[in-house]
C-alpha cells in the first residue's frame, strides 16, 4: 500500500490581488496619502468602502490578508481598527471552542458563524 499525498493548487497572493475592484495600482483603500486633509481621506475612504461592499469580487480574501503591523486605511470593506476588532473577537471565539473540546474544523466554522452573528446584529 502507498501513501500519497493530495496536491492543492494555491492561489498566489497577487492573483486575488489582481481581481480586486479597487486595482492594484488605486489608492482608495490606503491610509496614507501625502498632502491631504483627514476630511479628503474620509471621502476616499468612503469611496473605498463602497467598491469593496458592492463590486469587489475579492473582499473576504482581502479582508483575512489584514496584517496589523502593517495595513492601514481601508481592506476586506472595512476600515481597518474595525476589521481587527472582528478578527481578535472571532480569534477569541476560535481558541473558546478549541478550550472545549472541539476540532480545529469545527472550531473554524463555529468562529465564522459567531462572527457573522455579531456583524449582523
Amino acid at each position: 500500500m502507498s501513501a500519497y499525498r493530495l496536491e492543492m493548487p494555491t492561489i498566489p497572493l497577487e492573483d486575488w490581488r489582481a481581481r480586486a475592484a479597487c486595482g492594484p495600482e488605486e489608492p482608495l483603500w490606503d491610509d496614507r496619502v501625502e498632502g491631504e486633509t483627514e476630511t479628503q481621506r474620509d471621502v476616499r475612504h468612503g469611496r473605498a468602502l463602497a467598491v469593496c461592499n458592492n463590486a469587489c469580487p475579492v473582499r473576504e480574501m482581502c479582508g483575512d490578508a489584514v496584517d496589523p503591523r502593517f495595513d492601514e486605511g481601508v481592506r476586506g470593506g472595512h476600515i481597518l481598527p474595525t476589521l481587527w476588532a472582528q478578527h481578535t473577537e472571532q480569534e477569541a471565539e476560535l481558541v473558546r471552542l478549541l478550550r472545549k473540546g472541539w476540532t480545529l474544523d469545527q472550531a473554524v466554522r463555529g468562529a465564522h458563524r459567531h462572527a457573522r452573528r455579531s456583524q449582523a446584529s
